[in-house]
């Protein structure tokens, strides 16, 4: 259960900083005995100065990608399963252009981000970092196996690498997430993901309500992420007010100068704040809050509420 509410994390986070960068396909299933890649992304030739902007797993995109996050520190035994898959995608890519006629894809590289990486396991297969092109805590194998592991504690905690130590475990994905909070608003990836870890907290909550029992590093994480989950509610409050308020005097405005009544302006304002109140309620609702609880932060009654679920 633990593995899956984070495993979907991960994939959920790299499909929303990938795709607008070109094609990316989560679970994709390969070869006979079914065995699903995590993400396999094809970047779009016209979208690199997207990449860019994502630091070192934009550079990991430049070329074709399969990319299998671990929540838990990987083994020997599941490096070898990854490598089976590559070979197994590899194997379809080549089936698929003879078929079709066409030129093979460049085939893809694979990288296996894992919070910590052993000794042992980096032994066993050799892999060795290249700090002349690649930063700290990147080790590269054998150039025929197209591998890499990312051991992301090892990672500088740069802006370059934020968006990998986003796959980390402990204050390494909690620092990543509050530098996440303080990137400019205007970022076009900082609101997609927070809402993503919006929607774990609200997860986990769930778990707890229903008294499932939470590992105690996951209590002291939601306990953490509470923090910024507040201050993401309370961004999004503050804009939905400003938002409405701001529409509602127009609208009361126009109505004023149609009547040639200052009564315009008062409906203007009154306007604005039902429109914050119901967008407030959305966002709410979206995050899944229960209708009783939005009533109580909106000032809407829960049959105002269960319009607007009905009316979405």
């Amino acid at each position: 259960m633990t593995r899956t509410i984070y495993d979907q994390f991960s994939k959920d986070c790299l499909e929303e900083l990938l795709s607008l960068a070109g094609k990316v396909e989560i679970d994709l299933k390969v070869a006979s005995e079914v065995r699903e890649i995590d993400v396999f992304f094809t970047p779009n030739p016209d979208q690199i100065e997207t990449l860019n902007q994502l630091g070192t797993l934009g550079r990991i995109g430049l070329t074709p990608a399969i990319i299998e996050p671990y929540r838990n520190p990987i083994n020997a035994n599941e490096v070898r399963k990854c490598l089976k898959k590559s070979f197994d995608i590899e194997a379809n890519l080549q089936r698929r252009a003879k078929r079709e006629g066409t030129s093979t894809q460049a085939p893809p590289t694979l990288w296996i981000l894992s919070p910590t990486i052993s000794d042992a396991v980096l032994n066993q297969f050799n892999a060795k970092p290249d700090l002349e092109n690649w930063l700290p805590g990147i080790y590269f194998v054998a150039e025929g196996l197209r591998m890499v592991l990312i051991a992301i504690h090892q990672l500088p905690r740069t802006e370059e690498t934020l968006w990998l130590r986003l796959f980390g475990r402990n204050q390494v994905q909690l620092q990543a997430i509050e530098e996440l909070q303080q990137l400019p608003k205007e970022n076009q990836f900082r609101d997609r993901i927070l809402e993503i870890v919006a929607n774990l907290i609200a997860i986990l909550e769930v778990r707890r309500e229903e008294q499932e029992n939470l590992e105690s590093e996951e209590g002291e994480f939601l306990m953490q992420l509470s923090t910024i989950y507040t201050q993401r509610l309370e961004e999004a409050t503050q804009k939905g007010i400003e938002q409405g308020i701001e529409q509602g005097i127009e609208q009361g405005i126009e109505i004023g100068e149609q009547r040639g009544e200052q009564r315009g302006i008062e409906i203007g304002e009154q306007r604005g704040i039902e429109i914050a109140q119901k967008r407030l309620a959305q966002n709410l609702l979206s995050q899944g809050m229960e209708v009783e609880q939005v009533a109580k932060l909106t000032e809407l009654s829960p049959e105002e509420i269960r319009k607007l679920i009905t009316s979405n």
